[in-house]
């Protein structure tokens, strides 16, 4: 009978399938984690999440300690892993160096070099190696250039909030009680919670939570949602009875909060039925209906002004939310910038003419990188006189305020 799988080892074929064969940590954790195992879902969560986050300098310092240059990929890996439960999480020492070797044992790797170079990090830790300044900021060299190129007076403070522990938002359900109400339903919880000026719907909790800690939860009371995010429901200025479309759905936060503010009549589309089924049970546990479609936005073929609101959050870089998607570092690369603004400019395309006389496209993204943002909207425009810019914004990620994020309200 085969032995159980540890955590230690789930982890590590977790960051294998993000850093190895770039799979997104969402997916690689949907492949991985077993439901059966809360307490050990929520530490391997944690240290993927964590590891990630501080990828970039273990990486350069593990080069640092070991002999030979280029190391193979899953030894370093391996040590990486080790250095971060030393470097930045509460294992106890003597726990992550020899759990880690154990791992190399099992591994078939070296675990004499392992232990070497675990130790020596540790007794080390006060006076590791300096970090270059393209380690440093903890995010790919050419991102950091980029951002410093956009925002030459603020990029410090751009990259500093995208190395911080992401805030914690909730999204109240209006339908079933509102944001008072439910602060207090926190509050005689022992969860402290603040309103969020200018979000009606939002909550701040300084502590985050899982899921399963948040009262009714599962009675669709809430939704863990960023103030960017929650944004769209109130410039797309939905109205009972109206057609609406969210192009590129899952995981299906901003349709379920179209469907709270109003009681429109919503279709929903992503490209994968995984994803679809990720907006469907949503839908499920917060009591709305919505039409959900497996299908391309690229092809999408509906009626000429068909629909009263289309919202595209298009596909992007995700460089406004690096703090919530820590594999982002890992797997996106300069050269898909220009890919992605083809792709953006295409479903714009695709979509304008499905819009009826007087109704409104809504275009985001979670990136701060003008090319995927600003550039696209006025090629757009250019390209469509008949077409109404009457809203556009830039949100950079802040402490404790939204995520990076842009909007464009466009009216035809």
């Amino acid at each position: 009978m085969a032995k159980p799988i540890s955590p230690r080892e789930t982890a590590l074929k977790i960051l294998k399938a993000v850093l190895h064969q770039h799979q997104a940590l969402d997916h690689a954790f949907s492949l991985y984690l077993d439901p059966k195992s809360p307490q050990d879902r929520a530490w391997i969560k944690s240290v993927c999440f964590g590891f990630l986050k501080h990828g970039l300098p273990l990486g350069y310092w593990v080069e640092s300690f070991l002999d030979k240059p280029n190391p193979p990929p899953t030894l370093a890996l391996l040590i990486a892993f080790g250095a971060y439960q030393l470097l930045y999480h509460d294992t106890p020492a003597h726990a992550a160096i020899f759990e880690t070797v154990q791992l190399a044992k099992k591994q078939r790797l070296p675990f004499q070099v392992v232990n070497a170079v675990l130790r020596q990090i540790d007794r080390q830790r006060l006076c590791l190696p300096p970090l270059p300044e393209s380690v440093r900021y903890n995010h790919p060299l050419w991102l950091q250039q980029r951002i410093q190129a956009l925002y030459p007076e603020t990029w410090p403070l751009i990259l500093e909030a995208g190395n911080q522990h992401p805030p914690f938002f909730i999204r109240v359900n209006q339908r079933r009680v509102s944001a008072l109400a439910y602060r207090k339903i926190l509050q005689d919880a022992g969860i402290a919670a603040e309103f969020c000026p200018g979000f009606p719907d939002a909550l701040f909790l300084p502590e985050a939570l899982s899921v399963e800690n948040l009262p009714y939860f599962y009675e669709g009371y809430c939704s863990v949602q960023d103030l960017a995010a929650q944004k769209s429901a109130s410039l797309l200025e939905v109205q009972a009875g109206q057609k609406v479309l969210d192009a590129c759905a899952a995981p299906g936060g901003k349709a379920c909060h179209l469907l709270e503010v109003a009681p429109i009549i919503l279709t929903c589309v992503d490209h994968k039925k995984s994803r679809c089924q990720q907006i469907e049970q949503n839908l499920q546990r917060l009591g709305l209906q919505a039409e959900v479609l497996t299908a391309n936005s690229n092809t999408l073929s509906f009626p000429p002004h068909y629909f009263d609101r289309i919202l595209l959050d298009a596909p992007c870089s995700g460089s406004g939310v690096l703090r919530r998607h820590p594999d982002i570092r890992f797997l996106k690369q300069e050269s898909d910038i220009a890919a992605f603004s083809q792709q953006q400019r295409q479903l714009l395309e695709q979509l304008w003419p499905m819009l009826k006389p007087g109704g409104i496209l809504l275009y985001a993204t979670c990136s701060i990188l003008r090319e995927e943002n600003a550039s696209v909207i006025e090629a757009f425009l250019k390209a469509h006189p008949e077409a109404d810019l009457e809203f556009e914004e830039q949100l950079l990620p802040t402490q404790n305020g939204p995520d990076g994020f842009y909007y464009a309200k466009i009216r035809l």
